[in-house]
């Protein structure tokens, strides 16, 4: 337990401390989410974020809500039960690296069709912090070796052709009558 006499040191999340997650690749997912606040503000700033994740096994399909209370020994928003539940942070950000109010990484190397656990702490400059929300998330990514069958693209060639030869003859019987 934290007693604080100057409340402004201690950091908080913006937004409420949502994330928002976006596909980039097969293999890469973007985190987004608004810089911290402090309230009164002036006592501190944040000094850097640290992005947590942690891949989802079978055992943990049924979480009670999508803000990552998975299960009373499995908790990943507050920030011990982060530091406890993955062996290290995946990545530290740098407070100035964000701008306009958002700050963004690019988490790689996920497994396409698995689930993960993403979440934020914030660090104020005092060495305070506080998780954000957290979200399970996870990559839908389908590849495809063509758009269509064999068949389909046969006859779509057949018909895009006669159509050009069409075009190609109507011109030049044109350009034959008018000369």
């Amino acid at each position: 337990m934290t007693f604080l006499s100057d409340i402004g040191a201690f950091p908080r999340p913006g937004t409420s401390g949502n994330i928002v997650a976006r596909q980039l690749a097969e293999d890469k997912i973007q985190l987004s989410w608004n810089e911290a606040f402090y309230r009164p503000q002036g006592i501190t700033s944040t000094y850097q974020y640290w992005i947590y994740m942690a891949k989802l096994i079978d055992q943990d399909t049924n979480y009670t809500s999508r803000t990552v209370f998975l299960r009373k020994d499995k908790v990943m928003n507050t920030v011990c039960g982060l530091q406890n539940n993955t062996d290290t942070p995946y990545e530290k950000v740098s407070s100035e690296l964000c701008s306009f109010g958002t700050c963004n990484a690019t988490v790689s190397d996920i497994e396409p069709g698995k689930r993960y656990v993403f979440n934020i702490v914030v660090e104020s400059v005092r060495g305070f912090k506080c998780s954000y929300g957290g979200l399970v998330a996870g990559t839908e990514w389908l590849r495809t070796e063509s758009l269509a069958d064999e068949s389909t693209l046969q006859a779509a060639g057949v018909i895009s052709g006669s159509i050009l030869g069409v075009m190609v003859l109507s011109v030049g019987i044109m350009m034959t009558i008018t000369a």
